[in-house]
């Protein structure tokens, strides 16, 4: 009867273990969600190399994941997926932007140089 009792309890301890895990793998993710919404208009380029290797680190984590999840936690996560993906472009589009303005400035600099000689 002891063995039953044990055997009981490992198995709950396991199951609570790996939900933990879970829930901890959620909440980095919905933290690391925050961070870049809240901070993403401040970051260096060093910062957005980071953020996007721990994006990474994520993704690559969701696969531990994902089979233990409800299809509402898998949505949950495509959705926080959405968010980063649109921070992501949409720093790459400024950083376009603001190269494109550089090289503008840049040229019109050389061409009124040009024309004052």
């Amino acid at each position: 009867m002891r063995f039953y009792q044990l055997t009981i309890l490992l198995m709950c301890l396991c199951l609570v273990s790996c939900y933990s895990e879970k829930d901890k793998y959620l909440n980095r993710y919905q933290q690391f969600t925050t961070d870049i919404i809240t901070n993403a208009s401040t970051y260096t380029a060093e910062e957005w190399e980071n953020a996007i290797t721990v994006y990474n680190k994520l993704k690559n984590e969701y696969i531990l994941y994902s089979r233990d999840m409800t299809i509402d936690k898998r949505a949950y996560v495509e959705e926080l997926n959405k968010t980063i993906n649109k921070e992501i472009v949409r720093n790459a589009a400024t950083e376009t932007f603001d190269f494109l303005k550089d090289a503008i400035d840049e040229v019109s600099g050389l061409l009124d140089d040009f024309w004052e000689e």
